[in-house]
């Protein structure tokens, strides 16, 4: 298997190819009062967004996020969606596990595992302008 259509199915164990060794990857989308629960893996994950814009938090830090951000969060981190100013829609990849590792969210608190609602509010006076460096024909 060379292509996995994450629009069926996100990729996983029992559906990657034999050779890859990644965790996982698919889509996400965050609405206005989604549920969210703050969250950390055993392998880093990255975040591509490609729509949107919002704020999430990598432990005790919160950053604003738009079309053409990544995040990226090593392993042990917890990582949140706090809140949404435009509907936000991204791809995740999880990386390898340790031999150790243990795979899906894992989580600090039952106050993290219950999750939260994701609240749509106003895009903030000090949110940034989209960057165009790196754009092809800027």
């Amino acid at each position: 298997m060379t292509v996995v259509h994450l629009g069926e199915r996100h990729l996983s164990a029992d559906n990657r190819p034999e050779w890859c060794d990644l965790v996982g990857m698919g889509n996400f989308r965050i609405r206005a009062d989604s549920t969210f629960d703050r969250h950390f893996h055993d392998s880093p994950e990255y975040w591509l967004f490609y729509q949107g814009k919002g704020k999430v938090g990598v432990d005790d830090e919160t950053y604003y996020v738009q079309a053409g951000d990544v995040v990226c969060t090593p392993a042990g981190s917890a990582h949140d969606i706090i809140e949404v100013y435009e509907e936000l829609e991204g791809f995740y990849l999880e990386e390898k596990l340790p031999d150790d590792g243990v795979i899906g969210h894992q989580h600090r608190d039952e106050d993290d595992a219950g999750g939260h609602p994701v609240p749509l509010r106003p895009v903030p006076d000090d949110f940034p302008a989209a960057s165009r460096a790196g754009v092809i024909g800027a």
